[in-house]
């Protein structure tokens, strides 16, 4: 009955981990010393970096010192948030827009979004992380028509530059992404 038991339990765990593997935001799951317990494979995609090069590894290794300060202080923030009876608490107010640092150590402006969970003595935080430049790079097959999001007219989509910047004031007239993100870094 017992090894019944650990074949279910194993394949339940095989099935969320597939789930998690098919995000395709980064997942990663780290303490407070920033020690990596959980990195999903979407790593290779945003930060060039296979999951087993940073199995193990600092997650603030992978920060711009700025952004490191800021979640440091972040989870301290929330671990001291805590009340007697929540196993979680929000890192900080919302999404945090942070630059992370990829394997060619090029700097990347992402959106961070986390929770402090308190499962056992050791506070791990759980994020979700998006590129924030693929809300500002908008290519449009020149033969496609589409609507503006901010317009009841239809135009050509246009790779040009004007086309972009149109799109990027619209995502941010609409609160989607901020000012800072379409001016690069």
């Amino acid at each position: 009955m017992f090894m019944e038991e650990l074949k279910v339990e194993n394949e339940t765990l095989r099935r969320k981990e597939s789930i998690l593997n098919s995000i395709p935001d980064l997942v990663i799951v780290f303490d407070s010393a920033g020690k990596i317990a959980y990195i999903s494979k979407s790593v290779c995609a945003i930060l060039k970096f296979k999951v087993e090069d940073l199995q193990e590894s600092s997650f603030w290794g992978l920060l711009c010192a700025d952004s490191e300060r800021l979640l440091k202080a972040a989870f301290m923030d929330s671990l001291a948030a805590k009340e007697e009876d929540t196993d979680s608490v929000p890192l900080g107010q919302g999404v945090w827009e942070i630059r992370m640092i990829d394997k060619d150590e090029s700097k990347k402006l992402v959106a961070l979004h986390g929770v402090v969970h308190f499962t056992d003595e050791n506070p791990q935080c759980v994020c979700t992380i998006r590129p924030l430049q693929q809300y500002t790079t908008v290519q449009v097959p020149s033969d496609i028509r589409h609507a503006h999001p901010m317009s009841s007219k239809i135009s050509t989509g246009s790779s040009s530059a004007s086309s972009k910047e149109s799109v990027a004031e619209s995502l941010i007239s609409r609160g989607a992404v901020t000012e800072s993100t379409t001016d690069g870094f």
